[in-house]
Order: structure tokens, then sequence, then C-alpha cells
């Protein structure tokens, strides 16, 4: 499957890290910065995507960013035609330096799927049930 981009500021290209990978990285195109802790930041790739039809594309944290205290947020839906641009969240106490050119963000495509959305009483019963957040004692 293809995926055509445009790159228009001149950044660095999209990579795949291995064969396999079922992600890409992209890198952020914008001046030196910080985020200080808690700060969110929305920060330009330089990209605009063409993708194919039925896939939108999630970004997410590259685990060395997630590391060093940097959440990264974003869903692009496949009639986007924009430039891409990330959500930086610092989630650590320290002040976090961007560069031009840093591989932050990681992108997978995701087949959409466009559900039906009924409301009704839900009589599903799991053994889970209702426990929520760290129910699973793990």
């Amino acid at each position: 499957m293809d995926v055509v981009y445009e790159n228009v500021r001149n950044n660095a290209a999209p990579l795949r890290v291995a064969y396999d990978a079922a992600t890409f990285d992209i890198p952020v195109s914008a001046p030196p910065c910080v985020i200080d802790p808690g700060e969110v930041q929305k920060i330009p790739t330089g990209y605009r995507f063409d993708l194919p039809a039925g896939y939108d594309m999630l970004i997410r944290p590259r685990s060395s960013a997630f590391c060093s205290g940097l959440n990264v947020i974003g869903h692009i839906d496949n009639d986007y035609t924009g430039e891409v641009f990330v959500v930086l969240h610092n989630v650590s106490s320290n002040r976090v330096e961007i560069t031009n050119g840093q591989y932050f963000a990681q992108c997978r495509l995701i087949e959409r799927v466009k559900p039906r959305l009924i409301e009704a009483v839900v009589e599903k019963v799991t053994d889970r049930g209702q426990k929520g957040f760290g129910s699973s004692g793990r």
C-alpha cells in the first residue's frame, strides 16, 4: 500500500526504522522551543498526506519521546488534507527542549470503521463487569 505525502517545509523524510514495523516516524518542523512541565504545544511536522481510501492515521509517541516525558497525541481523518501538526504534552517534571527535525511521533494507518451508534440499555454480562482502571491488579 502506498501513502503519498508532500513535504511542505523541506523537512527530513519520514522513516520506517524496521522493514516489518507497523509505524513510520515523522519529525517536527519548527524553530527550537521549550515545553515546560504540564504544558501542551501544537507543533508542525511539515507534511501533508493523501491517505488511502478507507484509512485514517493515528499519531502516537515514539518510545524514546515518551521515556523523556513527552506524550504525542494525534488522529488524522482520511479527508483532512492540510499540514499535519502533532500535539506534544510534557508529562514530566522537567523542561523538554524541542529542536527542528527531532523525531517524536510515529504514525500508523488504521482501517476506518464507521459504526452505527444505537442507544439502548447495555445488558451484556462479563466476568469483568464494570471494574475499570487498575481492576486487573497489574
